[in-house]
């Protein structure tokens, strides 16, 4: 476990390092853990960091024993600390793992869109069956027919045909 790793490479410095050293890097082990292998191991991380740092770290050493009402506190203090930053990180790490199963299922809907609309246009006639027996069909957003009519024809929608006496587009001549 991480915090029996970093407690006992500490325990030779028990002097420089104290108990309120020791326990913060025992923190720092248990939400590596949590963000590892979630609530279960994090809180056993905390429980073996509880019983080292108390064994090496607070008064007297070596003993399971507190004398000190201050290390007591600490050692409660990070319990509790300990606890809720291992679920909040398992939280964390399990709403990553969420939003990256989301982003990976939008980034296929959205090559399997741009597929169909990509394939879509070759596999369907552009210019839709109104248009037959027009001179020319211009492929668009909005299939375009041009009519045969005087300096190089009209231009309409698919569909509309021309009137006497008005151009496609609804003006005059």
């Amino acid at each position: 476990m991480a915090p029996s790793v970093v407690l006992f490479a500490l325990a030779p410095l028990h002097a420089a390092v104290g108990l309120a050293g020791a326990l913060f890097l025992a923190l720092v082990a248990v939400a590596g853990v949590a963000a590892l292998g979630g609530v279960v191991p994090a809180a056993v991380a905390t429980v073996v960091g509880f019983v080292l740092a108390d064994f090496f770290f607070a008064t007297p050493l070596h003993s399971l024993r507190v004398d000190r009402v201050i290390d007591l506190v600490a050692l409660v203090a990070y319990v509790a600390v300990a606890g809720m930053v291992g679920v909040l990180v398992d939280v964390l790490a399990r709403q990553g793992l969420r939003s990256a199963r989301a982003q990976a299922i939008a980034a296929s809907l959205a090559r399997l869109v741009a597929n169909t609309v990509v394939v879509a246009p070759r596999a369907i006639d552009p210019c839709p069956a109104r248009c037959a027996g027009l001179s020319t069909c211009v492929p668009s957003p909005a299939p375009q027919c041009r009519w045969p009519m005087g300096g190089g024809g009209l231009v309409g929608r698919a569909g509309a045909r021309p009137s006497r006496g008005r151009n496609v587009c609804g003006g005059a001549p």
